[in-house]
């Protein structure tokens, strides 16, 4: 079965343009939205953790320690909230892309102006830098 143009069209946010991650820190992507800057964010959960916490880098992935055990979507919930307030957004701006039941997940965080992107992106580089 295919779906008409408009159709398609309207299943999902339009995106205008792309923009590069700095030097460093692999693996992140960020794009422009219409207001708003989206950064997309591959993460490696670690849930069970005495705290939660950002742990260095895991690949191109960036390690988080969740202390929320990984049962009925408690640590996909800790995850949104750590990401909400690390990035000073509201919760319903972080969404779960991929992975809501593995440790490798894909997060989207809408920010409000390339500014809070390109501050969120140089605090990437330094949590991915850091030692685990």
């Amino acid at each position: 079965m295919t779906l008409p143009a408009e159709t398609i069209g309207q299943l999902g946010r339009k995106r205008q343009s792309r923009r590069q991650a700095p030097d460093g820190v692999a693996g992140l992507h960020s794009r422009v939205l219409m207001s708003a800057c989206l950064l997309k964010l591959p993460v490696h959960a670690t849930p069970g953790a005495k705290r939660t916490e950002a742990a260095g880098a895991h690949g191109t992935a960036l390690r988080v320690r969740l202390a929320a055990p990984p049962v009925d979507g408690k640590a996909n919930a800790a995850l949104i909230a750590w990401a909400a307030a690390a990035f000073g957004v509201p919760k319903s701006q972080v969404e779960l892309l991929h992975g809501s039941a593995g440790r490798q997940k894909v997060l989207a965080i809408e920010l409000p102006d390339e500014a809070a992107l390109a501050a969120a992106q140089q605090q990437l580089a330094q949590w991915m830098a850091a030692p685990a």
